[in-house]
């Protein structure tokens, strides 16, 4: 039976990952930019949306205090250092948030010597791809696709990505089920809840969540269930 792996969602501080480490979550999401002086860090950053008012700088700190999981305390983290700490991890996905150096994020990569999951990247200037797997051979690489292409069937032969990872709502237009059987793999997100779930797992080979203590109970319930009929 297809039971999809759970992935924590923006896994970029010391507190989310030792959080996730204590309930068992073995598969996490890291997201990278590049730093002022075109370093590789890690963190998500805040929103690009800018706020003019006091009230709404306001909530835009306070919004990305609660939801970027990045450290509370300002520090720039380069990714082989913060790689090195996630040892206890099966499977990683480095979500690239900024247009970086491809064979300096390889670099990185190999510093890394600690990790030993296995690597999946996500991208959505599709143009990187083709790089990262020659830089990075035996990793999986993503095309993020934020909205609706045309034939994406054709559209990630023509990228030679090995998949995509994608919204919710693309997923149930019928995304998930139509990369699966053309043997690409799905990664879907944000799944919170269990009616989310319910409507996806069978179509997604991975699914990303800021919750996943919740969501793995009820993947695991889902596919038992799946699995008696």
């Amino acid at each position: 039976m297809h039971c999809p792996i759970i992935i924590g969602h923006r896994c970029n501080s010391a507190r989310i990952a030792l959080l996730y480490r204590l309930l068992g979550v073995d598969a996490v999401e890291v997201d990278v930019r590049r730093g002022d002086t075109g370093e590789i860090i890690v963190g998500h950053g805040g929103s690009w949306v800018v706020r003019p008012s006091l009230i709404g700088r306001a909530a835009s700190t306070l919004d990305y205090i609660l939801f970027s999981r990045d450290p509370l305390i300002a520090r720039k983290r380069r990714l082989s250092s913060w790689l090195s700490t996630l040892t206890w991890t099966r499977h990683i996905l480095i979500d690239l948030k900024d247009r970086i150096e491809i064979d300096s994020l390889a670099s990185e990569i190999r510093a890394s010597t600690a990790v030993n999951a296995s690597l999946a990247f996500s991208t959505p200037r599709h143009d990187e791809i083709e790089h990262i797997k020659r830089a990075l051979p035996g990793s999986t690489v993503l095309a993020t696709i934020r909205d609706a292409v045309v034939n994406p069937v054709n559209y990630l032969d023509s990228i030679n990505a090995d998949g995509a990872s994608i919204p919710l709502p693309l997923a149930l237009e019928g995304y998930g089920v139509l990369l699966r059987e053309a043997g690409f793999k799905v990664y879907v997100w944000t799944i919170n809840d269990e009616h989310q779930l319910s409507h996806i797992y069978k179509v997604a080979d991975a699914i990303i969540t800021d919750a996943p203590w919740k969501i793995r109970s009820h993947l695991y319930r889902l596919c038992r269930t799946h699995e008696q009929h």
